[in-house]
């Protein structure tokens, strides 16, 4: 959920669970079993566990509430869903929820199907606002909202009718509508009125059907004291590109630095400026003879190419910030945006091509360059040992981990190797 603010949202809805210690953390489903890969279900396993199963093979974890919250930018309302309590009671459960969302410097409020949550959260705190959920056409659905006072009724999309909304409206309640996921979903909810759709589709822009115009960084591997470069794309412009400006930024200027950047041929008239220290670098571009309007929008606007300098082993991102972006309607387009990754590894040892990471855990087995770890980057280690190409390095090349570089890791090179 980092960098939410790129998203042309008001609200972010999360999902929440208890584990069976009691721990409060960020997941949708009952069961571990589908979305991990772990086994289970969420409310009969411990805390740890769980906060350690890999979502979708994402190199991700189950988050914390707490981590969810602290990685939103706090102009974003969160609807938080109490989903499943596992082993506490409601009350408990709100109890524990509600301190942590506390802590949240802007605003929430809470959602669930389950009536007893919101009417245990209107207990323990009256002027928290909630939203009842339903997807199923009862009729008492109205009057639930009413008992709990509710600020917001979130229903399925399909059983809204005009009767419905006029009837909740009036009431000074909101309505919104779940899950619209098309354009053509949006449509009935909007002409009927509704004050918000729930949707797994943030770039989709419902009014057009289309989604916002995306910029996007590649990400882009350089060797320390080598350059490399890398390249900025856009997609989604339907209605062309008069022109815009752009700033590439790195978040550590020790890791790597800006040393060039060029907007791509098919702008008529650009201009880039680089920072003296390389941490950034404003390009500015225009479409002269309209080469972007006859590109189909779903496919890639080569935008920019970038040079980038690796001065430390390490990483660092680079992100887009979109200062002005006018398409050829003359609007004003909202922007998604991408960030990428730009990866320094050591300088190059003996001469030869800049080590690589084959196995991507961080170490360079791979001495020589060639893209696969062999008996050579054995004996290159051997006969570099002493130099400062290794020397200087040690997060590249300590494959024993023991904070140093010694003849222990030429071993430990040899045993991945066999």
């Amino acid at each position: 959920m980092s960098g939410s603010s790129a998203f042309d949202v008001d609200r972010i809805e999360i999902d929440i669970v208890a584990t069976s210690d009691g721990e409060i953390v960020s997941f949708h489903d009952a069961k571990l079993d589908d979305l991990t890969d772990e086994t289970g279900v969420v409310g009969e396993t411990p805390a740890e566990t769980v906060l350690e199963a890999e979502v979708l093979g994402s190199g991700e974890t189950i988050p914390t509430l707490s981590e969810t919250l602290a990685a939103v930018d706090s102009d974003i309302t969160m609807n938080i869903e109490f989903k499943e309590n596992g082993p506490l009671s409601w009350p408990e459960f709100s109890e524990r929820a509600l301190a942590i969302a506390d802590t949240y410097p802007g605003e929430y409020y809470v959602s669930s199907f389950d009536p007893d949550a919101l009417r245990a959260v209107r207990e323990i705190d009256p002027e928290v606002d909630v939203a009842l959920l339903f997807f199923q056409d009862r009729a008492d659905n109205i009057e639930l909202a009413r008992e709990l006072d509710a600020e917001a009724i979130n229903v399925y999309y399909e059983l809204l009718d005009a009767e419905f909304v006029e009837t909740v409206q009036s009431e000074g309640r909101e309505v919104n509508a779940w899950t619209i996921d098309s354009w053509r979903e949006a449509q009935r909810p909007l002409a009927l009125g509704v004050d918000g759709l729930i949707t797994d589709q943030p770039y989709m822009n419902v009014q057009t059907g289309q989604p916002n115009p995306r910029v996007r960084v590649d990400s882009v591997a350089v060797g320390n004291g080598s350059t490399a470069t890398t390249r900025v794309d856009a997609r989604f412009l339907y209605d062309g590109l008069s022109g815009g400006r752009i700033t590439l930024s790195l978040t550590d200027p020790a890791v790597a630095t800006i040393t060039d950047a060029t907007a791509a041929d098919v702008f008529g008239i650009s201009e880039a400026t680089i920072v003296d220290d390389g941490s950034s670098a404003v390009v500015r571009f225009t479409d002269l003879e309209r080469n972007v309007q006859e590109t189909p929008g779903i496919t890639d606007v080569h935008l920019v190419d970038v040079t980038v300098e690796g001065d430390a082993a390490g990483t660092t991102d680079m992100t887009v910030g979109v200062d002005q972006f006018d398409d050829e309607t003359g609007a004003t387009p909202t922007v998604d945006t991408r960030r990428g990754l730009v990866v320094t590894g050591p300088p190059a040892v003996s001469g030869g091509d800049a080590p690589t990471d084959p196995d991507n855990d961080g170490l360079y087995e791979d001495l020589n360059g060639n893209g696969r770890f062999d008996y050579d980057d054995i004996v290159l280690l051997f006969e570099e040992f002493d130099s400062d190409a290794v020397r200087m390095h040690v997060d590249a090349y300590d494959f024993n981990e023991n904070e140093q570089i010694d003849f222990d890791d030429i071993v430990t090179l040899y045993d991945e190797v066999n």
